[in-house]
């Protein structure tokens, strides 16, 4: 008995830990937006998570609908979302080896990928083929490449560390660094790949970036359910198109055409035309459908996973390219650019969560 009171004592003390940890993650959001929520909206706010055995603060609704304009009791808050609902849907303690993004060939097999040009594991190289060899070999491999991406495979996000290599000549850089030095500051656990070649429609919309679209998918049954879609376009001269480095993002329709106004995740900055001063609105992305259907196929082969947030591209043939996945899929993103993330499944996913709270394993459950 005592072990069990200590037990949940000690979980109360995790969750407000770590709800204060997304508090703290989220001042820099609030201080784009004015209030807007008066406080009868507020009241329906509370009651509604109430009915579920919550309690939130309306400051991510605040947010939410002073930038959208739109205004819905279901909007999720992050602090509920990453403490209790991920880590319900989610079986945690798997979370962290299903992030290492030197895992995704043995992973996630059935799918396109980035062609591998050399791993480094848990310090370990390894080659194109997944082949054990010696550092000496690894700087040999890398002696002379050109256009490849590096970046490192564990808690990496946001775009962090993800860098080109251009022009390699006898294992320098154009910037007089050396392998060696890379493969130091990278650390134990990175991976080379050839950049990808994207489809000239997704080049169009920003040629220096891999521009990417952001499935998320909930799995309920044995159905694959598409909750929200975006795509995410890189800034001007930026690599990745990440939203933290200037890009922004667009939500997407079913049949891939552009929704009219996009935002811009650092200032909440509408946006409705690219850098080329071309309007998003009317703009399609073909063969979108592949990318769903892949989604769907992918989440169904791993059932320790019940929310995803899949980032797809499309190679020069269309066909899909898996980036990567994210098992504490982005929230900020899909709310803004789609309403509520849960939509029509809102009630059924919090009164489930809520139901079977004593199941969320606080302590196999990581920080960002």
């Amino acid at each position: 008995m005592l072990k069990r009171i200590l037990n949940w004592i000690n979980k109360i003390i995790w969750l407000e830990d770590d709800k204060k940890a997304w508090f703290k993650d989220f001042e820099h959001f609030k201080k784009t937006v004015k209030p807007v929520l008066n406080g009868e909206q507020k009241k329906l706010i509370q009651n509604y998570y109430k009915q579920f055995g919550y309690k939130v603060s309306t400051d991510w609704h605040d947010y939410y609908t002073s930038l959208t304009g739109l205004y819905s009791e279901k909007y999720i808050p992050a602090d509920l979302m990453y403490t209790q609902i991920v880590p319900y849907l989610n079986y945690m303690p798997f979370e962290l080896a299903y992030q290492d993004k030197n895992s995704y060939w043995r992973l996630l097999p059935n799918v396109i990928q980035p062609k591998c040009i050399l791993q480094r594991v848990h310090s370990f190289f390894y080659d194109g083929n997944h082949i054990p060899i010696t550092k000496e070999r690894a700087v040999d491999i890398c002696a002379h490449i050109d256009e490849v991406i590096i970046k490192p495979t564990i808690d990496s996000c946001q775009g962090h560390g993800v860098k080109l290599l251009k022009n390699i000549e006898k294992g320098v850089t154009e910037d007089g660094i050396t392998i060696e030095e890379i493969f130091e500051k990278y650390g134990n656990d990175f991976i080379i790949q050839e950049r990808v070649k994207q489809s000239d429609f997704l080049s169009s919309l920003n040629e220096s970036s891999l521009n990417t679209m952001r499935i998320l998918t909930f799995r309920k049954d044995n159905e694959i359910i598409v909750l929200s879609t975006a795509i995410r376009i890189g800034g001007k001269g930026s690599v990745t198109d990440n939203g933290y480095g200037g890009g922004f993002s667009c939500g997407i329709l079913q049949d891939g055409t552009l929704k009219d106004i996009g935002y811009r995740l650092t200032t909440g900055e509408r946006i409705t035309q690219l850098q080329n001063e071309k309007d998003l609105k009317g703009l399609r992305i073909p063969h979108f459908n592949k990318v769903l259907e892949k989604a769907k196929e992918l989440h169904l082969s791993l059932p320790y996973l019940r929310i995803i947030g899949w980032d797809f591209t499309l190679n020069k043939e269309n066909e899909p390219v898996f980036i990567e996945m994210n098992t504490l899929p982005g929230l900020y993103i899909m709310q803004l650019n789609n309403g509520p993330v849960f939509g029509d499944y809102t009630d059924e996913v919090l009164k489930e969560c809520a139901s079977q709270r004593q199941f969320v394993q606080s302590k196999y459950f990581r920080v960002y």
